[in-house]
């Protein structure tokens, strides 16, 4: 074989980009994927609430906050009060065995007292305890 059959069997720079492609196009082509799912997500069931009714927190005729009441609507058991500030954003919440509970931003949720829902509205809210709770209507809760 001469020096000349030795380039002749050399690839052509078209052939060596070809192979670069190629080589690329396989190594990306190349991914794994998986799925991870919570501990107990497999059981776990999604429960729906519907607000119910609506309560204005109201202290010398000025909106403090309000309560509205969920209920579960597909197992008709549970159900809970959201104490929302005047601008319907939600503070905390008092659950069906009177606990109230504030919602702190980073941090677990504190709790406050255990009584009536009133007074855990007013310990959510820091309302003096002459404040009024007035029924309202469910059109615009939060707003």
């Amino acid at each position: 074989m001469s020096r000349r059959d030795h380039l002749d069997a050399l690839p052509t720079p078209w052939a060596t980009s070809l192979c670069v492609v190629a080589l690329a196009l396989c190594v990306c082509a190349c991914s794994t994927t998986s799925t991870r799912s919570p501990a107990g997500g497999s059981v776990a069931m999604v429960e729906q609430s519907q607000a119910v009714r609506r309560l204005l927190v109201v202290h010398a005729e000025r909106q403090l906050g309000e309560l509205v009441r969920f209920k579960a609507s597909n197992s008709g058991q549970g159900a809970y009060w959201s104490v929302r500030n005047r601008h319907g954003q939600e503070l905390g919440l008092v659950d069906q065995l009177g606990r109230a509970w504030r919602r702190r931003a980073h941090a677990e949720p504190e709790w406050l007292a255990t009584g009536t829902v009133e007074e855990g509205a007013r310990a959510i809210l820091a309302a003096p305890l002459d404040s009024e709770l007035i029924p309202a209507p469910m059109d615009n809760p939060g707003g």
